[in-house]
């Protein structure tokens, strides 16, 4: 059996590489990392990075699939690009490796994790600190509840 990776993608992309176990996740490693502009690199710069990293994660924990928080909305110009372009970068990495991605909708998470589509950020902190994680701020919580939601929902995604 692989480990999957969950991803909330952005600036600040929060991650959890997990597996299943019986009928719950067990967590190998979580966390948020920070692709923030570098001051005075190029603007594509935290892309590389981001790229960079996620090949290095694929491979080190042997990664069978990816499922990521699919954001069909922003409020602002700058983070839907800057989202799609981590999009893009990880369905390429993904694609180049042979891992299949899935992406899940914003409520079902939220719905999954704490019983309300609408959920704020603090619910779904606080939802994931009751299934006994410690996320370190919201992406973190955001990447474990996808693991949560895929777990829950197994039979509407692919076997890993």
């Amino acid at each position: 059996m692989s480990n999957c990776l969950s991803l909330d993608l952005g600036t600040k992309t929060g991650f959890c590489v997990f597996r299943f176990e019986n009928n719950a996740i067990r967590v190998i490693k979580s966390g948020t990392k920070n692709f923030g502009q570098p001051s005075k690199t190029h603007l594509g710069r935290r892309f590389v990075c981001f790229r960079d990293w996620l090949i290095r994660i694929l491979a080190e924990c042997e990664i069978g699939a990816v499922y990521y928080e699919q954001v069909y909305g922003h409020t602002g110009v700058q983070a839907s690009h800057v989202y799609g372009g981590f999009l893009y970068h990880m369905a390429a990495a993904c694609d180049d490796m042979s891992v299949p991605i899935y992406g899940i909708g914003v409520g079902t998470i939220k719905k999954s994790a704490t019983g309300n589509g609408h959920a704020s950020k603090e619910e779904v902190i606080q939802a994931v600190q009751q299934l006994g994680f410690s996320p370190i701020d919201d992406n973190e919580a955001d990447s474990i509840a996808v693991a949560v939601t895929v777990n829950r929902n197994r039979g509407n995604y692919a076997s890993v």
